[in-house]
């Protein structure tokens, strides 16, 4: 192994770069090839670059970084890595339904999942959560667990309304998660970037992308102030005119919103909308904030949320995707039991061979 010494304000960190099987590997957080990502952190260059070791940071980068930096941060200034044990994560509502959140926890506490992404909406996981967040915290971390992301409410899902009080109504209710979103320790809030439908029709494609451009410019400040990334996601193949459902398109709705916006990949939606799942996080490269794994039958208009390997993706293509773009943020699987709440318990055993066998892999 061999380390580089990397600033941050007056501070100095290590990252490691560790030799494989497949290869140096780079493990540094998510990073821009031309500046320093909000909540992220920059090694220096190697020797002979010209790039400038050392950036002034931008206030969002400043805040983002200082209120969570413990995401990326071991122990003795080492940067945390998927290599390492405990960096996946589990969407907890689609998987537990409304089981007990003690039992859940318990269970939890056993497996390889150590990152949580809650849902912002009234009812769910932890009932009312919302209205508690510090508590809930609490409760979660002494379980050793920890909140990575919030999924924004069903009643923000309409970010791309062309009824104008129906896309304010959906900016209203996404920034009122902001708040419980930070005070549950979270780095990332999840947005859709419109709602779905059977069909959009071609006259309303670009129209639903402006209105949805808006409400991110409106949502995107506001999530800094905050100190949490706001990430889009990519949109399931509910038709083949769905607007968003391509990488490419939501690089064009977040470009200029700020490094602290970015995009939440969702496989089973890549897979549904006929794209080459594995290609479309190679697009996203340093964008590419958060993730929701999960498979489906490859089908249009199916958004399965299988458990990886029931589906059609190419798994081994989208790991060695995610290490060609040097993702280290926590894997978070969104699989959903379909059945009772008590299932959640044995689709969590699944789920946690699934995460164990992925690592061993790497």
């Amino acid at each position: 192994m061999y380390s580089r010494n990397i600033r941050l304000w007056s501070r100095t960190v290590k990252i490691t770069r560790m030799k494989t099987t497949r290869g140096t590997r780079c493990i540094r957080p998510n990073t821009p090839s031309a500046g320093t990502a909000a909540g992220s952190i920059r090694a220096v260059p190697p020797a002979g670059s010209t790039e400038r070791g050392e950036r002034a940071l931008s206030y969002y980068t400043y805040r983002f970084s200082m209120i969570r930096f413990r995401h990326y941060v071991l122990k003795e200034g080492a940067v945390n890595t998927t290599a390492e044990k405990g960096m996946y994560g589990l969407s907890v509502r689609p998987c537990f339904g409304y089981l007990d959140p003690l039992r859940v926890l318990e269970a939890l506490r056993t497996s390889p999942f150590r990152y949580l992404e809650m849902t912002a909406d009234e009812g769910e996981f932890f009932d009312r959560w919302t209205r508690q967040p510090t508590g809930i915290r609490k409760r979660i971390e002494d379980a050793g667990l920890s909140v990575w992301s919030v999924h924004g409410p069903r009643t923000g899902w309409s970010l791309g309304d062309l009824d104008e009080d129906a896309r304010r109504d959906a900016v209203d209710a996404t920034r009122t998660a902001f708040k419980p979103a930070a005070e549950v320790g979270a780095d990332v809030v999840v947005v859709h970037s419109n709602k779905s439908r059977d069909e959009y029709p071609p006259g309303e494609y670009e129209p639903c992308l402006e209105a949805t451009r808006v409400s991110l410019e409106t949502l995107a400040p506001i999530a800094a102030d905050f100190g949490l990334r706001l990430a889009v996601e990519n949109m399931a193949g509910r038709s083949m005119t769905r607007p968003g459902m391509d990488v490419s398109e939501v690089l064009d709705l977040i470009s200029g919103l700020g490094e602290h916006v970015g995009i939440c990949f969702d496989t089973g939606h890549s897979n549904s909308a006929q794209k080459q799942v594995a290609n479309q996080i190679r697009s996203a490269g340093h964008k590419l904030f958060t993730l929701h794994l999960n498979d489906t039958s490859g089908l249009i208009a199916r958004d399965d949320h299988y458990v990886p390997g029931d589906g059609t993706i190419d798994w081994s293509d989208v790991l060695s995707a995610l290490d060609e773009i040097c993702f280290s943020s926590p894997r978070i699987l969104e699989v959903k039991n379909r059945v009772e709440p008590e299932a959640g318990i044995a689709l969590l055993e699944r789920l946690s061979a699934v995460a164990i066998r992925w690592t061993k892999s790497r």
